[in-house]
């Protein structure tokens, strides 16, 4: 089963070297997507290029895979949760079933959170904290 959203949110060159690793934290790092700390024992996604000139790196969350994996096209490191804000926003929060049932629950959670703010804030919502008095 694959998800119906392609969000494509890269606009850069891509790397001239490229190497990815999942790998298990003997240490805690910070996500680079959802900036929450990986813990030792989890398994992360270590990806190491050379863009432009400099090298980097980033560690990305097995949730935050989950969402890229399923939702993205392309991606720009230390977007992800940004970029799919704006497709919940732009789809009035209707996200096809098909992309909550690929993504871990924790990233299930936090994307139905999106998907719950932009039901409230559309017109006719049942939230009273918009409401002018």
């Amino acid at each position: 089963m694959t998800c119906d959203a392609c969000i494509d949110f890269y606009d850069g060159d891509e790397p001239v070297v490229f190497t990815e690793h999942d790998r298990q934290a003997r240490k805690k790092h910070r996500c680079c997507e959802c900036r929450r700390d990986i813990l030792p024992g989890e398994i992360y996604r270590e990806e190491r290029g050379l863009w432009d000139g400099e090298w980097e790196m980033f560690r990305t969350c097995n949730d935050c895979l989950s969402v890229r994996a399923a939702m993205t096209c392309r991606y720009q490191y230390g977007e992800l949760w940004a970029e799919v804000a704006d497709f919940v926003s732009d789809v009035c929060g209707d996200v096809p079933e098909d992309c909550l049932a690929t993504i871990t629950p924790l990233a299930r959670e936090r994307l139905c959170a999106l998907i719950e703010e932009i039901w409230v804030l559309e017109p006719g919502g049942d939230s009273n904290s918009h409401e002018q008095a």
